[in-house]
Protein backbone atom coordinates (compact mmCIF):
# COMPACT_ATOMS: atom_id res chain seq x y z
CA UNK A 1 0.00 0.00 0.00
CA UNK A 2 2.63 2.25 0.43
CA UNK A 3 4.56 2.05 -2.37
CA UNK A 4 1.11 2.19 -4.67
CA UNK A 5 -0.02 5.39 -2.58
CA UNK A 6 3.96 6.99 -3.13
CA UNK A 7 3.61 5.88 -6.77
CA UNK A 8 0.19 7.60 -7.21
CA UNK A 9 1.16 10.45 -5.00
CA UNK A 10 4.00 11.36 -7.28
CA UNK A 11 1.93 11.13 -10.88
CA UNK A 12 -0.20 14.05 -10.87
CA UNK A 13 2.92 16.63 -10.62
CA UNK A 14 4.85 18.15 -13.44
CA UNK A 15 7.93 18.88 -10.95
CA UNK A 16 9.50 15.44 -9.57
CA UNK A 17 13.11 15.58 -8.92
CA UNK A 18 14.77 12.15 -8.07
CA UNK A 19 14.95 13.21 -4.46
CA UNK A 20 10.85 13.06 -4.21
CA UNK A 21 11.58 9.59 -5.12
CA UNK A 22 13.39 8.76 -1.87
CA UNK A 23 9.84 7.96 -0.02
CA UNK A 24 9.52 4.62 -2.47
CA UNK A 25 12.75 3.07 -1.30
CA UNK A 26 11.81 1.64 1.67
CA UNK A 27 8.77 0.00 0.27
CA UNK A 28 10.83 -1.57 -2.48
CA UNK A 29 13.70 -3.02 -0.16
CA UNK A 30 10.88 -4.50 1.99
CA UNK A 31 8.96 -6.10 -1.00
CA UNK A 32 11.87 -7.24 -2.36
CA UNK A 33 13.19 -8.94 0.63
CA UNK A 34 9.32 -10.83 1.45
CA UNK A 35 9.81 -11.60 -2.57
CA UNK A 36 12.99 -13.21 -2.02
CA UNK A 37 12.48 -14.81 1.69
CA UNK A 38 9.30 -16.42 0.30
CA UNK A 39 11.31 -17.76 -2.74
CA UNK A 40 13.88 -19.34 -0.35
CA UNK A 41 11.65 -20.34 1.84
CA UNK A 42 8.62 -21.88 -0.45
CA UNK A 43 6.30 -24.14 1.24
CA UNK A 44 6.05 -27.56 -0.34
CA UNK A 45 2.12 -27.66 -0.50
CA UNK A 46 0.82 -26.71 -3.65
CA UNK A 47 -2.20 -25.04 -4.50
CA UNK A 48 -3.93 -25.88 -7.96
CA UNK A 49 -5.35 -22.46 -8.71
CA UNK A 50 -6.01 -21.24 -11.96
CA UNK A 51 -3.71 -18.94 -13.37
CA UNK A 52 -4.94 -15.03 -12.94
CA UNK A 53 -5.01 -12.31 -16.05
CA UNK A 54 -3.75 -10.34 -13.17
CA UNK A 55 -0.60 -12.75 -13.69
CA UNK A 56 0.26 -11.78 -17.18
CA UNK A 57 -0.91 -7.67 -16.99
CA UNK A 58 2.26 -7.71 -13.96
CA UNK A 59 4.60 -10.07 -15.34
CA UNK A 60 4.72 -8.86 -19.04
CA UNK A 61 5.79 -5.77 -17.38
CA UNK A 62 7.93 -6.72 -15.41
CA UNK A 63 9.92 -8.73 -17.52
CA UNK A 64 10.14 -6.03 -20.32
CA UNK A 65 11.39 -3.67 -17.49
CA UNK A 66 14.53 -6.09 -16.80
CA UNK A 67 15.05 -6.89 -20.56
CA UNK A 68 15.10 -3.01 -20.81
CA UNK A 69 17.36 -2.15 -17.99
CA UNK A 70 20.01 -5.45 -18.91
CA UNK A 71 19.80 -4.32 -22.55
CA UNK A 72 20.38 -0.33 -21.43
CA UNK A 73 22.95 -1.81 -19.35
CA UNK A 74 24.89 -3.51 -22.02
CA UNK A 75 25.11 -0.09 -24.60
CA UNK A 76 26.40 1.79 -21.92
CA UNK A 77 29.70 -0.97 -22.44
CA UNK A 78 28.90 -1.12 -26.42
CA UNK A 79 27.41 2.11 -27.38
CA UNK A 80 25.45 2.36 -30.45
CA UNK A 81 24.42 -1.19 -30.88
CA UNK A 82 20.70 -0.08 -30.86
CA UNK A 83 18.31 3.12 -30.99
CA UNK A 84 15.88 3.93 -27.88
CA UNK A 85 12.94 2.90 -30.05
CA UNK A 86 14.53 -0.40 -31.24
CA UNK A 87 15.24 -1.44 -27.86
CA UNK A 88 11.52 -0.79 -26.68
CA UNK A 89 10.38 -3.09 -28.78
CA UNK A 90 13.00 -5.82 -28.42
CA UNK A 91 12.23 -5.86 -25.04
CA UNK A 92 8.48 -5.54 -25.12
CA UNK A 93 8.84 -9.40 -27.61
CA UNK A 94 11.42 -10.51 -25.24
CA UNK A 95 9.32 -10.18 -22.36
CA UNK A 96 6.47 -12.75 -23.70
CA UNK A 97 9.00 -15.47 -23.52
CA UNK A 98 10.52 -14.80 -19.94
CA UNK A 99 6.72 -14.56 -18.65
CA UNK A 100 6.31 -17.65 -19.69
CA UNK A 101 9.38 -19.18 -17.76
CA UNK A 102 7.66 -16.90 -15.14
CA UNK A 103 4.67 -18.84 -15.56
CA UNK A 104 6.41 -22.33 -15.68
CA UNK A 105 8.44 -21.63 -12.70
CA UNK A 106 5.10 -20.87 -11.10
CA UNK A 107 3.18 -23.75 -11.62
CA UNK A 108 6.30 -26.47 -10.62
CA UNK A 109 5.86 -27.80 -7.93
CA UNK A 110 8.45 -26.17 -4.74
CA UNK A 111 10.27 -29.48 -4.37
CA UNK A 112 11.38 -29.94 -8.22
CA UNK A 113 13.33 -26.73 -7.90
CA UNK A 114 15.89 -27.44 -5.11
CA UNK A 115 16.75 -25.15 -2.34
CA UNK A 116 20.53 -24.55 -3.51
CA UNK A 117 19.67 -23.68 -6.87
CA UNK A 118 17.27 -21.02 -5.76
CA UNK A 119 20.17 -19.54 -3.74
CA UNK A 120 22.12 -19.47 -6.83
CA UNK A 121 19.48 -17.26 -8.55
CA UNK A 122 18.97 -15.28 -6.02
CA UNK A 123 22.40 -14.86 -5.88
CA UNK A 124 22.94 -13.90 -9.84
CA UNK A 125 19.99 -11.39 -9.50
CA UNK A 126 21.59 -9.77 -6.67
CA UNK A 127 25.05 -9.68 -8.30
CA UNK A 128 24.01 -8.04 -11.74
CA UNK A 129 22.03 -5.64 -9.27
CA UNK A 130 25.19 -4.49 -7.32
CA UNK A 131 26.94 -4.81 -10.33
CA UNK A 132 24.70 -2.17 -12.50
CA UNK A 133 23.85 -0.04 -9.58
CA UNK A 134 27.24 -0.27 -7.90
CA UNK A 135 29.38 1.41 -10.91
CA UNK A 136 27.39 5.08 -10.25
CA UNK A 137 28.34 4.73 -6.90
CA UNK A 138 31.99 3.69 -7.32
CA UNK A 139 32.35 6.63 -9.80
CA UNK A 140 30.99 8.92 -7.33
CA UNK A 141 33.24 7.29 -4.28
CA UNK A 142 35.91 7.72 -6.36
CA UNK A 143 35.91 11.45 -7.42
CA UNK A 144 34.10 12.79 -4.01
CA UNK A 145 34.40 16.91 -4.55
CA UNK A 146 32.49 18.03 -0.75
CA UNK A 147 31.77 21.03 -2.68
CA UNK A 148 28.44 22.31 -0.90
CA UNK A 149 30.87 21.73 2.17
CA UNK A 150 33.77 23.97 1.47
CA UNK A 151 31.83 26.48 -0.93
CA UNK A 152 30.17 27.15 2.53
CA UNK A 153 32.77 27.59 4.66
CA UNK A 154 34.01 29.83 1.86
CA UNK A 155 31.07 32.34 1.87
CA UNK A 156 30.69 32.51 5.70
CA UNK A 157 34.17 34.11 5.28
CA UNK A 158 33.89 36.41 2.55
CA UNK A 159 30.15 37.81 3.55
CA UNK A 160 29.56 40.20 6.66
CA UNK A 161 27.95 38.82 9.79
CA UNK A 162 24.80 40.29 8.90
CA UNK A 163 24.37 38.80 5.57
CA UNK A 164 21.02 36.96 4.43
CA UNK A 165 21.20 35.08 1.75
CA UNK A 166 18.53 33.80 -0.42
CA UNK A 167 18.41 31.97 -3.76
CA UNK A 168 19.33 28.92 -5.57
CA UNK A 169 21.37 26.74 -3.08
CA UNK A 170 21.55 29.05 0.09
CA UNK A 171 19.85 26.61 1.99
CA UNK A 172 22.79 24.38 1.57
CA UNK A 173 25.14 27.52 1.69
CA UNK A 174 24.37 28.30 4.90
CA UNK A 175 24.83 24.98 6.41
CA UNK A 176 28.53 25.65 7.72
CA UNK A 177 28.38 29.13 8.62
CA UNK A 178 26.56 31.31 10.79
CA UNK A 179 24.42 33.32 7.57
CA UNK A 180 21.04 33.90 7.97
CA UNK A 181 18.99 32.60 5.22
CA UNK A 182 14.95 33.26 3.70
CA UNK A 183 14.37 30.16 1.26
CA UNK A 184 13.72 31.17 -2.34
CA UNK A 185 14.27 29.26 -5.29
CA UNK A 186 12.58 32.23 -7.90
CA UNK A 187 10.16 29.55 -9.59
CA UNK A 188 8.03 30.44 -12.88
CA UNK A 189 4.52 31.16 -10.88
CA UNK A 190 5.97 31.57 -7.38
CA UNK A 191 5.44 35.52 -7.60
CA UNK A 192 6.16 38.00 -5.04
CA UNK A 193 6.59 41.35 -6.17
CA UNK A 194 7.40 42.80 -2.23
CA UNK A 195 9.78 39.74 -1.37
CA UNK A 196 12.99 42.31 -1.09
CA UNK A 197 10.73 45.31 0.78
CA UNK A 198 9.67 42.19 3.13
CA UNK A 199 12.77 40.41 4.09
CA UNK A 200 15.79 42.12 4.10
CA UNK A 201 18.07 40.29 1.94
CA UNK A 202 21.16 41.13 1.28
CA UNK A 203 22.91 38.25 -1.34
CA UNK A 204 21.20 36.22 -3.96
CA UNK A 205 22.57 32.59 -4.72
CA UNK A 206 21.57 32.28 -8.66
CA UNK A 207 22.42 29.68 -10.89
CA UNK A 208 21.15 29.31 -15.05
CA UNK A 209 19.46 26.28 -14.14
CA UNK A 210 15.47 25.52 -13.95
CA UNK A 211 15.39 29.47 -15.86
CA UNK A 212 15.86 30.47 -11.70
CA UNK A 213 18.47 33.51 -13.02
CA UNK A 214 16.66 34.37 -15.69
CA UNK A 215 13.34 34.45 -13.17
CA UNK A 216 14.85 36.57 -10.83
CA UNK A 217 16.46 39.49 -13.56
CA UNK A 218 12.52 39.20 -14.81
CA UNK A 219 10.44 39.50 -11.55
CA UNK A 220 12.70 42.12 -9.64
CA UNK A 221 14.84 44.04 -12.63
CA UNK A 222 15.41 47.13 -10.19
CA UNK A 223 16.82 44.69 -8.21
CA UNK A 224 19.07 42.99 -10.11
CA UNK A 225 20.29 44.99 -12.65
CA UNK A 226 22.27 46.49 -9.93
CA UNK A 227 23.45 43.60 -8.08
CA UNK A 228 26.91 43.54 -7.76
CA UNK A 229 28.63 40.10 -8.53
CA UNK A 230 31.24 38.72 -5.15
CA UNK A 231 32.10 35.14 -6.34
CA UNK A 232 30.92 31.99 -8.13
CA UNK A 233 30.73 28.37 -6.48
CA UNK A 234 30.61 24.96 -9.03
CA UNK A 235 27.99 23.16 -6.73
CA UNK A 236 28.00 19.65 -8.17
CA UNK A 237 29.33 20.87 -11.21
CA UNK A 238 27.01 23.96 -11.71
CA UNK A 239 28.07 27.62 -11.26
CA UNK A 240 26.34 29.50 -8.70
CA UNK A 241 27.18 33.13 -8.32
CA UNK A 242 26.90 35.05 -5.27
CA UNK A 243 25.45 38.28 -5.66
CA UNK A 244 24.98 41.42 -3.33
CA UNK A 245 21.74 43.60 -3.68
CA UNK A 246 22.05 45.36 -0.37
CA UNK A 247 22.13 48.46 -2.01
CA UNK A 248 19.64 47.84 -4.62
CA UNK A 249 16.86 45.93 -2.84
CA UNK A 250 14.88 48.67 -1.23
CA UNK A 251 14.87 47.57 2.24
CA UNK A 252 15.90 49.84 5.05
CA UNK A 253 17.55 47.16 6.58
CA UNK A 254 19.53 46.50 4.16
CA UNK A 255 21.48 49.68 4.05
CA UNK A 256 22.97 48.83 7.32
CA UNK A 257 24.90 45.69 6.00
CA UNK A 258 28.59 46.33 6.53
CA UNK A 259 30.45 45.14 3.37
CA UNK A 260 33.36 42.86 4.32
CA UNK A 261 37.19 43.18 3.28
CA UNK A 262 36.43 40.74 0.69
CA UNK A 263 33.63 42.62 -0.62
CA UNK A 264 35.43 45.97 -0.15
CA UNK A 265 38.28 44.45 -2.25
CA UNK A 266 35.93 43.18 -5.15
CA UNK A 267 34.31 46.76 -4.76
CA UNK A 268 37.73 48.70 -5.38
CA UNK A 269 38.56 45.86 -7.96
CA UNK A 270 34.98 47.12 -10.03
CA UNK A 271 35.87 50.94 -9.50
CA UNK A 272 39.97 50.29 -11.07
CA UNK A 273 41.59 50.43 -7.58
CA UNK A 274 43.59 47.25 -8.36
CA UNK A 275 46.56 48.26 -6.04
CA UNK A 276 44.34 49.05 -2.98
CA UNK A 277 42.14 45.69 -3.62
CA UNK A 278 45.47 43.28 -3.73
CA UNK A 279 46.02 44.86 -0.38
CA UNK A 280 42.64 44.02 1.11
CA UNK A 281 42.76 40.60 -0.34
CA UNK A 282 46.34 39.92 0.62
CA UNK A 283 45.39 40.98 4.74
CA UNK A 284 42.32 38.86 4.02
CA UNK A 285 43.91 35.77 2.89
CA UNK A 286 46.34 36.35 6.13
CA UNK A 287 43.21 35.82 8.42
CA UNK A 288 41.77 33.21 6.19
CA UNK A 289 44.17 31.01 5.29
CA UNK A 290 42.17 28.76 3.72
CA UNK A 291 39.72 30.54 1.90
CA UNK A 292 39.01 29.37 -2.25
CA UNK A 293 37.73 32.89 -3.00
CA UNK A 294 40.96 34.95 -1.73
CA UNK A 295 43.53 33.53 -3.92
CA UNK A 296 41.24 32.85 -7.06
CA UNK A 297 40.28 36.13 -7.07
CA UNK A 298 44.05 37.71 -6.91
CA UNK A 299 44.81 34.54 -9.33
CA UNK A 300 42.27 36.44 -11.24
CA UNK A 301 43.91 40.28 -11.18
CA UNK A 302 47.97 38.60 -11.68
CA UNK A 303 46.17 36.93 -14.73
CA UNK A 304 44.66 40.27 -16.17
CA UNK A 305 48.22 41.81 -15.52
CA UNK A 306 49.57 38.97 -17.44
CA UNK A 307 51.91 38.25 -14.44
CA UNK A 308 51.30 34.49 -14.27
CA UNK A 309 53.50 33.47 -12.21
CA UNK A 310 52.18 35.54 -9.23
CA UNK A 311 49.00 34.08 -10.57
CA UNK A 312 50.22 30.38 -10.39
CA UNK A 313 51.34 30.98 -7.04
CA UNK A 314 48.13 31.85 -5.07
CA UNK A 315 46.02 29.39 -7.34
CA UNK A 316 49.04 26.61 -6.11
CA UNK A 317 48.01 27.74 -2.57
CA UNK A 318 44.35 27.64 -3.44
CA UNK A 319 44.69 24.13 -4.94
CA UNK A 320 46.29 23.14 -1.51
CA UNK A 321 43.37 24.53 0.14
CA UNK A 322 40.89 22.79 -1.95
CA UNK A 323 42.21 19.74 -3.82
CA UNK A 324 38.64 18.98 -5.35
CA UNK A 325 37.69 22.60 -6.28
CA UNK A 326 37.41 22.51 -10.32
CA UNK A 327 37.88 25.64 -10.61
CA UNK A 328 41.17 25.63 -9.31
CA UNK A 329 42.23 22.98 -11.35
CA UNK A 330 40.96 24.39 -14.51
CA UNK A 331 42.02 27.80 -14.23
CA UNK A 332 45.73 26.43 -12.78
CA UNK A 333 45.67 24.44 -15.79
CA UNK A 334 45.52 27.68 -18.21
CA UNK A 335 47.43 29.77 -16.56
CA UNK A 336 50.49 26.90 -17.40
CA UNK A 337 49.61 26.46 -20.70
CA UNK A 338 49.77 30.82 -21.27
CA UNK A 339 53.44 30.32 -19.13
CA UNK A 340 54.09 27.41 -21.45
CA UNK A 341 53.21 29.50 -24.68
CA UNK A 342 54.98 32.52 -22.71
CA UNK A 343 58.38 31.15 -21.93
CA UNK A 344 58.33 27.86 -24.08
CA UNK A 345 59.54 25.93 -21.05
CA UNK A 346 58.33 22.14 -21.74
CA UNK A 347 57.65 21.69 -17.98
CA UNK A 348 54.49 24.04 -18.05
CA UNK A 349 53.01 22.20 -20.27
CA UNK A 350 53.45 18.66 -18.84
CA UNK A 351 51.69 20.89 -15.61
CA UNK A 352 49.05 22.27 -17.81
CA UNK A 353 48.00 18.42 -18.94
CA UNK A 354 48.08 17.37 -15.25
CA UNK A 355 45.76 20.56 -14.15
CA UNK A 356 43.39 20.11 -16.50
CA UNK A 357 43.59 16.23 -16.08
CA UNK A 358 42.73 16.92 -12.57
CA UNK A 359 39.66 19.16 -13.70
CA UNK A 360 38.48 16.93 -16.58
CA UNK A 361 37.85 14.36 -13.42
CA UNK A 362 36.36 17.13 -11.59
CA UNK A 363 34.08 17.98 -14.29
CA UNK A 364 33.91 14.77 -16.98
CA UNK A 365 31.08 16.61 -19.24
CA UNK A 366 33.02 20.23 -19.89
CA UNK A 367 33.18 19.66 -23.47
CA UNK A 368 35.59 22.83 -23.72
CA UNK A 369 37.95 21.49 -20.87
CA UNK A 370 38.39 18.38 -23.20
CA UNK A 371 39.15 20.16 -25.89
CA UNK A 372 41.80 22.01 -24.47
CA UNK A 373 43.29 18.74 -23.17
CA UNK A 374 43.42 17.24 -26.54
CA UNK A 375 45.33 20.03 -27.58
CA UNK A 376 47.64 20.65 -24.74
CA UNK A 377 48.41 16.38 -25.77
CA UNK A 378 48.80 16.87 -29.30
CA UNK A 379 46.41 13.86 -30.29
Amino acid sequence: MWLVVGIFALMPWHYRPLRYQILLIPPMCALAAFCLSDFLNRSQVEEKTKTSVFFWMFSIPVASLLIFHTISFSLKVWPGLASLNSLIIISFFLSLPLAYVFYVVKRRKPSSVRKSYRIMIVGVVVFFVALINGKPFLAFARNIQYSLLHSSEDLGQILGQEAVLSGTYSQTLVVENRLKLVLRNFHPGDDDPDFFLRYPITHVALSAGLGQRARAFMDYPEVMKNARPVTTYYLRNFPVQILRVAESSGNPETKNYKLSDFEKARLLIEEGQIDSAIAVLNRFVSRCPRNLSGYITLAQIYYARRDFDKAALFLEKASRSGPTNFLTHWFLGKIYLNLYNQEGDDSYRVLAMEESEKALKLYPQNAGLSARLKMIKGY
